[in-house]
């Protein structure tokens, strides 16, 4: 089965459960006794407790203090979001209208809804449940043990599925947050994005750290044919799909960068000679010197890259060896995952820093600012994501 009917099955089958809650109090009931609670659109995992397995954070010191980091945290979190809204948003709206209204292009949209199946597809839908439910789940733990370090209680918790997206959820009394020092209410609100932040820094890092080292285990960013135009410059010079370019005209190729800075080269409108040197899976040699004449601006090979998601990519991943090289998938799909663990939780971060209604954010405002100033904040921020958000898939539709 592919990702989109693997979708399909599992929205089946949370509907399934829901109606049949709603028709039979008995399949309610037994459901109920073992935890689960079908919602519209979804399903929970539900387990009404305090969370004694997260009593040892109970009163501490350490996360307490770990978690008053969160604060300043949220407050930069919060300043992106403007930057973004106010910034970008508020160009693309101006450029929309004005395109809408005159006739032209319409702009770009800063908010790319993802659709699987249309935006996203393939393994990247995966990889999206994968980051949202260890995203969400992170941020939900935050909340919970900074609350556990205020000695405050927590009414149920759980994980679940909300359409096809894994979540997860804490309750906790929001009235006693509320009544709480505004020091101890940003502690606990802002747990969350700070849980966050840390896991983009850390799969960021990661992913980051480990193209850095890949050269000292041998393993480089090679640049691989993947195809060749039929009759081109490289068809006629023996070039076929599958050779790792090792260099050109002396000069070592390690990575796309280095291939791109001959492109120009080859597309310049002078004759010019190519010293090309390969390898081919096999251990097969390739070397030829390619003589390009003035009226040929191109070899006529495409590349075979790493992609990443979100427009990245990066050069396949190939470890070299006497007797030929091979690619290292496992390690591109690795770092597929935690590109996309990255953007999740940045960008989750961001979101619920906004001063949204129902964002951590705008629980935030309400704990530090009177009423009559936070709710008219939260409804112009609300609205204008809302319009951006809206123009944005109105936008991509068309």
């Amino acid at each position: 089965m592919d990702p989109i009917q693997i979708i399909i099955l599992i929205m089946a089958i949370e509907l399934a459960l829901y109606l049949a809650s709603n028709a039979s109090p008995r399949v309610r009931d037994a459901l109920s006794r073992i935890g689960l609670e079908p919602i519209p659109l979804g399903i929970l995992i539900k387990r009404r407790s305090s969370g004694e397995a997260l009593d040892r954070f109970r009163g501490s010191r350490s996360a307490r203090v770990f978690f008053t980091l969160g604060i300043p945290v949220m407050a930069a979190s919060m300043v992106i979001f403007y930057l973004f809204v106010y910034i970008v948003g508020i160009d693309f709206v101006a450029r929309y209208i004005r395109a809408s209204s005159y006739g032209g292009e319409t702009p770009s949209p800063p908010l790319v809804p993802i659709i699987p199946g249309l935006t996203i597809t393939g393994m990247d839908i995966v990889y999206l449940l994968i980051a949202i439910g260890v995203s969400v789940t992170l941020h939900e733990l935050g909340h919970a043990i900074a609350a556990k370090a205020e000695h405050l209680r927590l009414k149920s918790y759980g994980a679940g599925l909300f359409l096809f997206m894994p979540l997860a959820f804490v309750e906790l009394e929001e009235e006693e947050i509320l009544r709480s020092r505004r020091l101890t209410a940003g502690r606990i609100l802002s747990g969350g994005v700070l849980m966050n932040m840390v896991l983009f820094v850390i799969f960021a890092g990661a992913m980051i750290l480990a193209l850095m080292l890949a050269p000292l285990a041998g393993v480089s960013q090679g640049v691989i044919v993947d195809s060749i135009e039929k009759g081109s410059l490289a068809d006629r010079s023996g070039i076929s799909p599958g050779l790792l370019i090792q260099s050109i005209n002396g000069t070592p190729i390690r990575s796309i960068e280095d291939f791109m800075r001959y492109r120009a080269y080859i597309a310049s409108r002078e004759p010019v000679y190519l010293d090309i040197r390969g390898i081919y899976p096999n251990g097969t040699r390739y070397s030829s010197i390619i003589y390009k004449p003035e009226n040929i601006t191109r070899l006529g090979i495409y590349l075979s890259l790493a992609p990443l998601g979100f427009g990245l990519s990066t050069g396949a991943l190939v470890h070299v060896w006497g007797d030929g090289y091979s690619r290292l998938y496992w390690l591109e799909e690795i770092l597929r995952i935690f590109l996309w663990i990255s953007i999740v939780s940045i960008s989750l971060a961001v979101i619920n820093a906004a001063p949204l209604f129902i964002t951590d954010g705008g629980k935030l405002l309400d704990t530090l600012l009177p009423r009559r100033l936070s709710k008219p904040l939260q409804i112009i921020t609300t609205a204008g994501f809302i319009l951006i958000f809206a123009l944005s898939l109105a936008n991509f539709i068309s």
